[in-house]
């Protein structure tokens, strides 16, 4: 079309026809504009397919990331389980007299309630990749960025309640070590055996640490705290990922 209208105004220019060159020159003009637009429009329909293409691949790996995390909480949720058990078994022999106390089944249950660290190995890579290059304008839905954008805080809830119940742990352990006998844990849980380390003969008893109205009392705070963590803290982020999982996949295509 651009060579016709080129031969035509060459003839019209060589005929002297000045007024329908001028018509001719301003459809060229208008072809020319209209190819701008055309390209335009191309290259922009190819950003778009572009930045959907980022988008779906984000929202796989939020996907993924979020199941993953559902699979860290039921286990840390397991692990919880047995020491809460453990702590409650606890509760109900501090009232009970001495010699119907088994040495054996003491150590066990301290051993269940307080050998466990529970703490959340969180995946968030991909969050973070988002919110630290920008990615996060890639996501369309206004709900899902503004559920990232808040994820931070519902995390820090989740590590403070976590770091109570760890710093309470640590009083504990402080306890026993200074009122109880390790050895003896270790010797009726068969872990000197494990650890190489000789049998103690001297039978020292850790029944004592019932009666410390300071092991009672931390005890009893760590049973209240632990038992928000499981009830409270981690099924209210458990709830979180479900909407957020919800959100993914009504976008993924």
């Amino acid at each position: 079309m651009t060579k016709i209208l080129r031969k035509a105004r060459q003839k019209l220019v060589s005929e002297n026809k000045v007024s329908n060159y001028i018509i001719y020159a301003i459809g060229e003009i208008i072809l020319l504009v209209i190819g701008i637009l055309i390209a335009l429009q191309i290259n922009n329909i190819n950003e778009k397919n572009k930045t959907e293409e980022r988008e779906q691949e984000y929202l796989i790996s939020i996907k993924n990331e979020l199941t993953n995390n559902l699979k860290i909480i039921e286990l840390e949720k397991k692990k919880l389980t047995l020491s809460l058990e453990g702590q409650r078994n606890l509760v109900r022999l501090i009232n009970r007299e001495f010699h119907l106390l088994d040495e054996k089944k003491l150590s066990h249950l301290l051993n269940q309630a307080f050998s466990n660290e529970i703490v959340l190995n969180y995946e968030n890579g991909v969050f973070t990749e988002l919110l630290n290059s920008g990615g996060i304008i890639d996501i369309s839905s206004k709900k899902i960025k503004n559920k990232i954008s808040s994820w931070d805080g519902i995390m820090t809830n989740v590590r403070r309640e976590e770091q109570e119940f760890h710093s309470i742990r640590q009083a504990i352990k402080n306890c026993i070590l200074e009122h109880g006998d390790i050895r003896t844990l270790m010797d009726d849980e068969g872990l000197s055996e494990w650890a190489k380390a000789i049998t103690s003969k001297k039978n020292n008893s850790n029944k004592l640490l019932l009666k410390s109205q300071h092991f009672e009392n931390l005890l009893i705070i760590y049973l209240v705290t632990g038992s928000t963590l499981h009830e409270e803290i981690y099924v209210e982020l458990e709830k979180n990922i479900h909407v957020l999982l919800e959100m993914v996949e009504k976008d993924l295509r």
